[in-house]
């Protein structure tokens, strides 16, 4: 039996013009998701079809992730180290003072975020969950700080919700809640 004369491929190869068209639409497809467009919006801005789109952002999906992920690790980092400075030398008592008045200025800051009139950057509630860790301590004795979400800016239209907590021998415990709300209740109600 005689083998074939042709030369068989054993892996699917793309010329390189192509693989470039294609580098540079799924950039395209990350920069315009990253403004708010729909897939269908992108396809048409972009000229090809949904199913299309679909496939790019099922390829750039991980980068995406991977660089957020990033984002929010730095940012996180950045400003552990910025509480610990702050709250270096002083008492726990001190501390909660301090941490009480940071956080009436979150609510101010809050408050006027709240009657932003951007769109894109609205929800509808937020929460921020701040934890006073004891059982994981900075070399200075002090309790580690986590903070959740870690956006650098966060824009609000209805509610916004401040909590509070304190971890010690993994217990953790409510110190306290706030919450501010812009819906105006009427007295007639």
């Amino acid at each position: 039996m005689k083998e074939a004369s042709y030369r068989k491929v054993s892996a699917y190869t793309k010329c390189v013009e192509r693989y470039k068209r294609e580098r540079e639409r799924r950039r395209q497809v990350r920069l315009l998701a990253e403004k708010g467009f729909t897939q269908r919006q992108i396809a048409s801005e972009l000229d090809v079809s949904t199913r299309t789109i679909k496939r790019d952002w099922d390829k750039i999906r991980s980068y995406v992730k991977g660089q957020f992920n990033k984002e929010i690790r730095e940012i996180v980092d950045e400003r552990s180290e910025r509480f610990e400075r702050r709250y270096e030398g002083l008492t726990f008592n001190e501390e909660l003072k301090l941490l009480k008045q940071d956080v009436k200025e979150v609510s101010k800051k809050a408050r006027a975020l709240q009657t932003s009139s951007r769109p894109q950057e609205q929800h509808r509630s937020q929460q921020l969950d701040v934890t006073l860790n004891f059982d994981d301590q900075t070399p200075d004795g002090l309790p580690r700080l986590t903070v959740f979400p870690t956006q650098q800016s966060v824009r609000f239209s209805e509610e916004f919700h401040v909590k509070l907590h304190a971890l010690k021998n993994g217990e953790k415990r409510e110190l306290f809640n706030l919450h501010f709300s812009t819906k105006v209740k009427s007295p007639f109600n």
